[in-house]
């Protein structure tokens, strides 16, 4: 089971989620996701406490944040995420220095700016 919080912070909702996300947790990590966009204007995930987290889930954030942009609505990350977060997104191969092909719009959750240390 995925250890989260949310919190309302006015029209913006934190999304902290803690612990492993890994391929074993992908399908409550969708759920999760899914009613957060369903409940809010704006989702704000808070990765500052993830130990571990895999492709898998990586994925499943990339798939979040374009369904956000379908559904008129904001999914950003803070400024803060663990290291092993952070290591887990430049192995995969996410950092966005530039835009991707998907992403025109300048909405890539995972842009250098995210993932300083």
């Amino acid at each position: 089971m995925i250890d989260h919080t949310t919190e309302q912070k006015g029209d913006v909702k934190v999304l902290q989620l803690r612990g492993d996300l890994t391929v074993q947790h992908a399908c409550e990590l969708r759920s999760i996701l899914l009613t957060s966009l369903e409940e809010a204007e704006c989702i704000e995930l808070d990765l500052s406490s993830i130990r571990e987290v895999d492709t898998s889930c990586l994925q499943l954030f990339c798939a979040a944040n374009r369904i956000s942009r379908g559904m008129k609505k904001l999914l950003t990350v803070r400024n803060n995420p663990s290291e092993a977060a952070r290591r887990a997104i430049r192995r995969a191969g996410y950092p966005c220095s530039s835009l991707c092909i998907r992403d025109r719009e300048n909405q890539c959750i995972w842009d250098e700016e995210t993932l300083h240390e």
